[in-house]
This record gives structure tokens, C-alpha cells and sequence, in this order.
């Protein structure tokens, strides 16, 4: 009996036992004081699709200040053992990207921004040599698409006069660049009025910025400006009436797109281009983000035979020797029949997108 049961442990045809499965830690992040201290719950059983055991972790961040988050974040990242962060915040503040870029950079770690200031698009991307290698990644839309999808409505509405208004925000002459390079390549008669670009910083009574957007007469206007911006902007231009029955106003740049929180005299006809799940919960938009660091890190599994660990460590020198190849496992993603493939500025490739505006009420509609 035991020769028979020697045997028949050491036969060829017996399968050798399942190797462990491979743990991927997800930190996701809320930073804002408008989330709850209990964070996102995601089960760890949400993701058995993957051939990962994926783990999220849930953190909240009440400080915003930029100085703040950086040193909050950086303890995060160095007490967890982190492959991957998805971050999402209620300041919808540019900055908060430029730090999610620079931490991704220190530590190679993917991070993910989802929704506010984090998800706010900068282009052209212009990476410092010390930053390279971040793999940072948004999902949101880049000037150009959104202008794209703008032109497709003013064609459509045959608006075809209309005047541009920027401010100095970083990115202007691009926005400007692009505006051009959409009218002149196309076969449309479209009537560009002008270029307004208003210099707010010493214009603290708004006199020259009312003067300045008297001085175009198109009744369609495409504004980009960040967010703190565009409540003086709107302010001159209602006092230079501008802003009532008649008057579009499309705005790229401000994040307003979406919001509860409007500035006080905003035009009676204001849209904004968003992504198509705009209205998504909380829920869905951190778990989109979790399966999209699942599923690059697969991608990553699969040439190297293992998850790398990252620095962790942001005042530490980066030392990770794969962090310049990290985008292209990005850029093929596909989860619940959604296109999350990324470029390598970190953007979604084919963003799904939509024009809301502003109703009688103050409230965003399709």
C-alpha cells in the first residue's frame, strides 16, 4: 500500500501545484475636504477578472496646499508598498497635476488622475530632464481635442464668426496655434474676428479688459483661462455686455465644465467640452482607475516576469531601471468596452466626449 502510494505521488501525469498569485497594491487617493474619512470602498474581490490579486487601499487627504500634499503623499508612498496610485481631488487646481507628474518622475510609480485638478490636461507637455520617465497618466481631454469637438459644433449650428479671448494661463499661444491650424485646414468659411489676450495680473478694476473685449464684435467666443480666472473675465465682460441673450461663450482651460461651483456672473450661453461619463460616481471613476494600473501592470507582467518594486522613497534618488518604457503599457488598454489607451503626454487617445451647457438654473446639461 505505501509502495502504491509512493507511486502514485511521483507520477508525471499529477499537476504540479498553482504558483501563488502575484499581490498588486493600489493607493487610492482623495485629496479634498468634501470627501468622507472613510475613503472609497472597493473590495478586493471587485477585480477577480485579473491575473493579479489587486489590492486598493484606500487614503484621504484633507490639507490641499500644494506643499503640504507633496510631503503627505511622499509619506504615503514611503510607508506603503505601493505599485500604483489612482488619485482623484476636489480642487480641479493645475497645480495638482504638475505634482503628480513630479512625484510619478521620483518614484516611477504609475499614478492615475481621475477627476478634478488632476485630470486637468496641460499641452504641450514640457517634461524637465530630471522629471523624465514619469508615467503619469489622466483622464481627461487636451486643448486640442476639446477644440476639436467645438469646431464640430459651431460647423454643425453654422457658427461660423467667432473671436478668441485668453489670458496668459501656460498653454495660450498653443490654444491660439490651434485654433488657426483647425480653420485654415478646413474647407468651412470660417470668420475669425481676432484675438483678445487680456493681462489681468495689473488690471485690478477690469477697465482694460472691458475695452479690450468690446474691441471684437463676434457674439461666439472661445475662452481659455484657468478657473480663477474666468470670474474676472466674466465679470468685465457682463459689465460690457457681453454676456446676455445672444452671446456663446465656449470655455477651454477653466475646469468650470461640470461644476456646482460657478462664478458669480457667468454668460447666459456657456458651454464646455467633457469626457462622456461626466456624471459618473465616485465609485465608478476610482474603479475604472484601479483596472487601468491592474491592466498595465499585467501588460508589465508579462515582458519581465515580474512586478517591479518601485522608489517609494520621493526624497530619494530614482534608481528604477525601467521607468522610461512604463508608457507603452499604456497605451493598448481596453476595460468595460471603454478605450483607456493613453499617448505618450499621458492623455487618452480617443477621449469620448461631450458638449454640455449651462440651463436657466445654473445647472450642466447635455
Amino acid at each position: 500500500m505505501l509502495l502504491a502510494l509512493a507511486l502514485a505521488c511521483a507520477s508525471p501525469f499529477l499537476e504540479p501545484p498553482a504558483a501563488p498569485r502575484r499581490t498588486l497594491n493600489v493607493a487610492v487617493i482623495l485629496s479634498g475636504a468634501s470627501y468622507g474619512p472613510a475613503g472609497p470602498r472597493l473590495a478586493p474581490g471587485t477585480f477577480r477578472n485579473f491575473s493579479l490579486d489587486v489590492n486598493p487601499v484606500g487614503v484621504v487627504l484633507n490639507d490641499t496646499n500644494p506643499r503640504s500634499l507633496i510631503v503627505r503623499l511622499c509619506d504615503v508612498l514611503s510607508s506603503l508598498r505601493i505599485h500604483g496610485v489612482v488619485f482623484e481631488d476636489d480642487t480641479r487646481s493645475e497645480a495638482v497635476a504638475q505634482i503628480l507628474d513630479f512625484i510619478s518622475a521620483q518614484t516611477s510609480v504609475p499614478i492615475i488622475g481621475v477627476n478634478g485638478g488632476s485630470a486637468i490636461v496641460l499641452t504641450p507637455k514640457v517634461t524637465p530632464p530630471e522629471e523624465k520617465g514619469s508615467t503619469f497618466l489622466q483622464l481627461g481631454s487636451s486643448t486640442e481635442q476639446q477644440l476639436q469637438v467645438i469646431f464640430e459644433v459651431l460647423e454643425e449650428y453654422d457658427w461660423t464668426a467667432f473671436a478668441v479671448v485668453t489670458t496668459l494661463l501656460p498653454g495660450y499661444e498653443d490654444f491660439v496655434d490651434y485654433v488657426e491650424v483647425l480653420t485654415d485646414s478646413s474647407f468651412i468659411g470660417w470668420e475669425h474676428r481676432g484675438v483678445v489676450t487680456l493681462n489681468l495680473t495689473d488690471d485690478p478694476e477690469g477697465a482694460r479688459t472691458r475695452r479690450q473685449l468690446r474691441e471684437v464684435t463676434a457674439q461666439i467666443r472661445l475662452l481659455y483661462c484657468s478657473r480663477d480666472e474666468a470670474e474676472a473675465v466674466f465679470r468685465a465682460a457682463r459689465d460690457a455686455g457681453l454676456t446676455g441673450p445672444g452671446y456663446i461663450w465656449f470655455v477651454v482651460g477653466t475646469n468650470l465644465g461640470g461644476s456646482e461651483q460657478l462664478p458669480e456672473h457667468v454668460p447666459a450661453g456657456l458651454f464646455a467640452v467633457l469626457s462622456a461619463g461626466w456624471r459618473d460616481d465616485l465609485q465608478h471613476r476610482v474603479h475604472n482607475g484601479v483596472a487601468i494600473v491592474a491592466k498595465g501592470a499585467e501588460a508589465l507582467l508579462r515582458d519581465y516576469g515580474f512586478i517591479p518594486e518601485f522608489n517609494n522613497d520621493c526624497r530619494a534618488p530614482n534608481v528604477t531601471q525601467i521607468n522610461d518604457n512604463l508608457h507603452r503599457y499604456f497605451m493598448n488598454i481596453t476595460w468595460g468596452q471603454k478605450d483607456f489607451s493613453f499617448n505618450e503626454d499621458g492623455y487618452l487617445v480617443n477621449p469620448s466626449l461631450v458638449v454640455i451647457s449651462l440651463n436657466k438654473e445654473r445647472n450642466w446639461e447635455v
